[in-house]
């Protein structure tokens, strides 16, 4: 089914907008309160919380789900991180995410995954000596902005410059101009502060809700259940990832390393952030997805894929309609 639509980029378009329609359709008949992160600078500042049904809410969320899927795809296919070019990526985070139908549909975890995703297709460009010094910079900057909507992606700083080593020598120079590129917003940040006198009021209010070693998603829906079932699957790629890369050649392993790694710093993260929702388990997705989508594409039997992606899309109907 989805090597039908392999060839014609329009058509794979269309595709994955069917599909997200499909799945995410529940988003219109699930009740949502306000958005229950309290570790997003922006919702926090701009006092953001989208409570209440509003269509308009679930209408930008498609908009940016499908952004989402279809830059990693493009992710995927630029840096040729797979054998063969296919929907899986993208298909596949749309599909686990909907797993989850607890997840607000403007989740700041999802916003800052967008952001995410950008810093890393920048990353994977500083290959491009040419590029090099402006892909670094736009890496570092759209991570912070991730980081302003969560900040638990702060975290992520020293990783995603010093794990670059897996597939370029990273310099003094290259260094200076990831730290321009993380103060940059953070700069700004402040001196909005300072000028509307919130500095104190940010400090106190704002980073009084970091709560760590909270966990309030144990107490929701299937809450370990839908968390275990993310940790097999990461499980399953991390113990599978040496026979997965076999067919890439050097250059597109060497950056499946970092993805790699990142699934796996991204999960100690999702351990040690602040109130512990399901919505945070997002920030594993990204490196899950991409690095699901390369074992499935390896297995020689289509059948096979197909059955596991239908196994999965079933269980994202069960949680959405009957165990919720």
């Amino acid at each position: 089914m989805l090597q039908f639509f392999r060839e014609n980029r329009i058509f794979n378009y269309i595709f994955v907008l069917a599909y997200l329609l499909v799945l995410r359709f529940f988003t219109f008949f699930h009740s949502y309160g306000p958005v229950d992160e309290k570790d997003s600078i922006v919702y926090y500042l701009l006092n953001w919380d989208f409570n209440g049904k509003q269509v308009w809410v679930i209408f930008v969320s498609m908009i940016l789900i499908f952004y989402q899927a279809a830059y990693i795809n493009r992710l995927v296919g630029i840096n040729k991180l797979s054998i063969s070019n296919s929907l899986f990526p993208g298909i596949f985070y749309i599909l686990i995410l909907s797993i989850i139908p607890e997840i607000h549909p403007l989740s700041s975890t999802l916003v800052g995954n967008t952001f995410v995703i950008i810093s890393l297709y920048h990353m994977f460009m500083i290959v491009h000596r040419i590029q090099r010094p402006k892909r670094i910079f736009n890496s570092a900057f759209y991570l912070c902005l991730a980081s302003l909507f969560n900040i638990e992606y702060i975290l992520l700083f020293p990783f995603f410059i010093m794990a670059a080593n897996a597939f370029v020598a990273v310099k003094a120079k290259d260094l200076i101009l990831y730290a321009v590129g993380i103060i940059l917003p953070y700069y700004f940040l402040f001196s909005y502060l300072l000028l509307t006198g919130q500095v104190a009021a940010f400090t106190s209010q704002f980073l009084s809700n970091l709560d760590f070693f909270k966990y309030p998603f144990i107490y929701q829906n299937y809450g370990i259940v839908k968390v275990g079932i993310i940790g097999i699957l990461a499980l399953l790629v991390i113990v599978t990832f040496t026979s997965a890369v076999s067919k890439t050649n050097i250059f597109a392993r060497n950056k499946l390393e970092y993805i790699l790694y990142l699934l796996i710093f991204s999960m100690v993260i999702f351990g040690l952030s602040t109130n512990i929702y399901l919505s945070d388990i997002q920030i594993v997705f990204i490196p899950l997805v991409v690095l699901l989508a390369v074992y499935i594409q390896q297995i020689s039997k289509n059948n096979i894929a197909e059955s596991f992606h239908f196994l999965l899309f079933i269980i994202a109907i069960l949680f959405q309609y009957f165990l919720n």
